[in-house]
């Protein structure tokens, strides 16, 4: 699997700096819906009981828990953003904060509304949503191991997890190996949702376009206007008296 571009952001600069990357690279919507984005996300960090030390050292969390966030990875289309929290300090980036915090950023992960609780108590965000757990979807699908690496394997995806660094101190800085590790579960859980949905979707289009089709037919009839609209005083009456006159429905003004 194409791991596509990575940026390690080691600094709340770095993040706001390749934010707008990501930004572009995850966008989903049509121009005249609201804006809605799609990213792949997963947490690496350390849990008291594997890196005691580590843990008791953890200056960069505001409100310590047994298990503490090191990495958070974020990924468009083509490009992730795998963010070292332990130099970014106890506050998050804005933008960061609302990303996790905002439904219109869709995030999609194994496991990803305990990633999102992690980083809610750590951090003190509240309510973080947009989560759609892959799990879920394939629980439905009656797979009963619904772990990252046996979906990947189901999408012609294979991981091999490194159980290694699996269990690494992610509270230390990150080697290229590490930074490569984190971003490719990211990237691969996005693109598993995206073939999760891509049936979904496309029948759904289609539907829309045939209701848009069926309301043009029906009410978008153009109006034969007996005379040139800059030259009317009264455009809204007029407009009246010409609907009333062909047997169209009044317009609405919004």
């Amino acid at each position: 699997m194409d791991p596509g571009t990575i940026y390690l952001c080691t600094s709340k600069e770095e993040f706001d700096f390749h934010f707008p990357k990501l930004e572009e690279d995850s966008l989903t919507s049509f121009p005249a819906a609201p804006k809605t984005y799609l990213v792949g996300l997963d947490v690496e960090g350390i849990d008291f009981s594997n890196h005691p030390a580590s843990h008791k050292k953890a200056t960069w969390i505001p409100s310590k828990q047994r298990f503490l966030p090191c990495v958070l990875q974020i990924t468009g289309r083509t490009l992730a953003l795998v963010i070292y929290l332990p130099s970014l300090g106890p506050f998050l980036p804005k933008k960061l904060e609302s990303l996790l915090r905002n439904d219109n950023w869709l995030k999609v992960g194994v496991g990803i509304e305990l990633d999102l609780k992690h980083l809610s108590e750590s951090y003190n965000l509240g309510q973080c949503g947009g989560g759609w757990d892959l799990k879920t979807f394939a629980f439905l699908a009656g797979c009963p191991s619904p772990g990252l690496e046996t979906l990947g394997a189901f999408f012609g995806c294979p991981v091999l997890k490194d159980k290694k660094l699996q269990l690494t101190d992610w509270s230390e800085p990150l080697t290229r190996e590490k930074t490569l590790y984190a971003a490719k579960d990211a990237f691969l859980s996005r693109q598993i949702f995206e073939q999760f949905m891509e049936p979904s979707l496309s029948a759904l289009k289609s539907k829309v376009k045939a209701t848009q089709v069926h309301l043009e037919k029906e009410y978008l009839v153009p109006l034969q206007l007996a005379e040139d609209i800059s030259t009317l005083t009264n455009f809204v009456g007029r407009l009246q008296e010409l609907c009333q006159r062909n047997k169209h429905p009044y317009p609405l003004y919004i």
